[in-house]
Parts: structure tokens; sequence; C-alpha cells
């Protein structure tokens, strides 16, 4: 007989629901079991109503009725287990006890189906999450699944506590915290049903799609509680937001000013520089004024990039920060047949990017040892090379205020710009300071919510 889990209750098919709970003491764990209903259990081992039971009695009934599974299964006790016993009122059996005066309650593996034994620290407040989820009727044992996965070589589990080899408390609780409720079976159950009935008859509802919702819900809670409740990852989050609302007052710092276009182009670019890697946390190097020979036009011998980029693999883009121009430095006032077109200083700013690039590949090898070469003391430890690897663009330019027609795009002077930038997202990615406060916003939003602020 399989006795990992789930368990059925292998005694009586038909027992009806139960109820248990635990007494803690110093030294013992006691499993208190009330009927609530009929007394299947006293009647099974021969108690009946006003009758003392004895149970320094160890002579069993000639039906041998132990041992007595409860609980769906996921317990099973001996008669030498049950301390003791009023029929219709309660049962109470010796779950586990201390040995030695270690700080752990021992429990017999026998006594949780399994084929190992199980030390809980005595700190832990032990309930009946700690051993079974689901349904009354179909429980899934925790440390049966435990037991499922573990190298049979192992000979103890232990939870909690000092002991150097034990799982912590936390990481047990998160285990059992996330095992299949009672509610999770039943819109399983539902799903699975209407998923076959569904071939033959019409269901009243999307039984799927309820199933589907529960399910991301619960993962979405989970991922939350953990990160809120892990010191590390609550650190982390708190430097996160921290550092993007530094980015966020640096940026707004720049735009609150009366006419952000009357701001020198080096200003913009000295200021975006210090918070570069927080708007772009894939690249690893950033470095301004990058001089590289020009050999497309003639009458240039060379040329400066705003920024050159380079990600953790050493591809390089580059970077064009341009003033937050308004809306008719981005698109034209005038339509050309009904269509809003790029203003000049939003073409010429991807023209820009795209001879910096055609530049960087006519470089080639070369370029790539000599770009090394000059920064390579400035460069990550572990990054020993700079890749000229289909290089991409990306032009920082305009912002707009509102959805006015004054200061703001209206919705189809949106939707053309929108098009306007994925016409040119093959080369060259086109951020307006406004994509970069709503980006900002959005993911200290969210920082803020996973920290509970």
């Amino acid at each position: 007989m399989d006795t990992i889990t789930p368990f059925a209750n292998n005694n009586d098919p038909e027992e009806p629901a139960m109820s248990i709970r635990f007494h803690q003491t110093e030294s013992e764990i006691r499993l208190i079991y009330h009927p609530e209903m009929q007394d299947w259990l006293g009647e099974r081992i021969g108690i009946a109503p006003d009758y003392d039971y004895d149970t320094s009695n160890t002579q069993q009934p000639a039906n041998n009725p132990w041992p007595i599974s409860l609980w769906g299964g996921v317990f099973e006790f001996s008669q030498s287990d049950l301390i003791d016993a009023e029929f219709e009122e309660q049962y109470i059996f010796l779950l586990g006890a201390t040995k030695n005066e270690a700080p752990y309650y021992f429990v017999e593996g026998r006594k949780l189906r399994i084929p190992f034994d199980v030390y809980l620290s005595t700190d832990m407040r032990i309930s009946t999450k700690h051993f079974g989820a689901g349904p009354a009727r179909w429980k899934a044992s925790v440390f049966g699944h435990i037991a499922k996965v573990l190298d049979p070589d192992e000979k103890n589990v232990i939870i909690g506590g000092p002991h150097e080899d034990a799982m912590p408390e936390e990481a047990f609780n998160e285990l059992v915290n996330n095992l299949p409720t009672s509610y999770e079976f039943k819109r399983y159950a539902d799903y699975r049903t209407a998923q076959l009935v569904g071939e033959y008859f019409d269901t009243s509802r999307d039984f799927e799609q309820d199933y589907s919702r529960y399910m991301t819900r619960k993962t979405a809670r989970a991922g939350r509680a953990h990160s809120r409740g892990n010191p590390t990852n609550e650190l982390i989050a708190a430097q996160q937001l921290e550092l993007m609302q530094y980015g966020l007052s640096q940026l707004d710092y720049l735009l609150e000013n009366t006419n952000p276009s009357a701001v020198p182009e080096r200003e913009w670019r000295d200021s975006i520089y210090p918070i570069l890697k927080i708007i772009f946390p894939q690249y690893v190097f950033a470095k301004a004024d990058i001089q590289i020979p020009d050999r497309i036009d003639p009458s240039h011998s060379h040329r400066f990039i705003d920024f050159l980029l380079a990600d953790a693999r050493g591809n390089i883009d580059v970077l064009e920060i341009k003033k937050a121009f308004p809306k008719s430095s981005l698109i034209r006032k005038r339509t050309y047949r009904d269509n809003y077109i790029a203003a000049k200083e939003l073409t010429g700013g991807v023209m820009q990017i795209e001879k910096y690039i055609n530049n960087l590949l006519n470089w080639g090898i070369d370029g790539e040892k000599e770009l090394y070469s000059r920064y390579k003391d400035e460069l990550p430890e572990n990054l020993d090379k700079l890749r000229f690897l289909n290089p991409r663009g990306l032009l920082i330019i305009g912002y707009c205020k509102g959805n006015d027609e004054r200061s703001g795009f209206t919705e189809r002077e949106a939707y053309d710009f929108d098009l306007i930038r994925r016409h040119y997202s093959r080369i060259v990615d086109i951020i307006t300071y406004n994509d970069l406060r709503d980006r900002f916003q959005r993911i200290i939003s969210s920082l803020e919510q996973d920290l509970g602020a």
C-alpha cells in the first residue's frame, strides 16, 4: 500500500468530518480529536457511553482495530499513543515529546505514515497546516510530500531551531502556505468536471477561467508576501526605491523649469548622466563624449558620440540626449495628406545616431580593440572585450505636458507619433522625457506596494 500522499481513510470509507487541534507543553505535543458526528472511533476501539477507558491496558480486542488513521490518513496512531478517551467528547493522542533536553519535539515517522522521524522546534506554534492541506476527506500530507522527494538515505527531518541541518521555520512555512487549500481543491474539481462534462453538455460558466484567475491571484499574493517577509528582499527593494526616487527628483528638477527647451543641451546631458544606470540598468558602462573616426563623410575626420553604452556582455549601443523640446519639435504642425510627420529635430537626432552606428561598424574589429584598450581600466573587471554586434541607438528627446493641443499631444497626434517611433525602432528607440517620468513613477509605485508603504 502506498503510504505517501494523499492519504485516504483506509479504516472507514464513511468516516465523518472530524475536528483536531494540538496542545503544546514544554515537553509534549498532544493531538486532540473531537468527534463531530457519530463517534466511530469510540465504537471502533470498544468504548461505550460512561465507560472508563483504561489507556494502560495494552490488551487489544479480538478484532484488533489498531492502528487508527485520523484526519484523512495524515496521522496514524497505535493503542499505546492514546493518552485519554471520552466517548463522544475527545480523544487525546501523544504526537511528539522532547528527548534528552533537546529543543525539539520528537515525532515518530509511523505516526505520520512516513519512513523517517521528524523533529519540530519547541519554539514553533504547531497548527494543522503544518501537517495537511486540502479537503477534510482527502488530505495532502505535508510530510508525506517531503518523504516522497527525499533521498531514501535520509533518516530524520528537522524543522526550525538551532540544529545546523534544520530546515528553517520560515522556509517550512513557505512550503505549507503554498500547498493547495480546500477552496483550491474545490476550484480545481469544478474545472476538471466542467472540462469533461462540457464535451457533452452546456456548463453554467467558464470554470477553467475561474480556476486560472484564482491561481494567478494566489501566485501574486505569494510573491508579495515573500518579498515583504524576507529581510533581504525588503532591503533591496528599499534601496531600489531610494534610487528611483532620486532619479525622478533629478528629472523633475530639469522639467520643472519654466521653459525646459531653453536649458542648454550640455546641461541636460550632464544632468541625465548620473542617473543613466538607473534608467537603463542593463548597461554596466556609460561614457560621454566618445571620439570615433568618421570614415563616411570626408569633410569630418572624427565624430563625438554623446554616450557610448556597454551591456554585461560588452555589446555596444549609442545614446543621444536632446533637450525637452515641445511637441512642435517632435512632429510638424502641418499635416502631410492628413498625417503628422516627424519634425526636423527628431529626424536630425535619428540621423545622427544612424551615422554613429555606421561609423562604428566601419571601424570594425580595430575599433573594438581600440575602445577596449582606451577604457579597459573603467570597465568591470570581468568584462574583457567590447563588441560592435548590431549596435542599437537610443534617443531621449521631447517633453509634452498634458493632453491639450497647445502643450501636449492630442489623441490623433499621439497615434501618429507612435507610428513614427515604430518606423524607426529597427535602428533607434525614441524615448521622451514623459516616458522616463512614467517609468520612474510606475517602478516607484510597484516598490512601495511591495514594501507595504
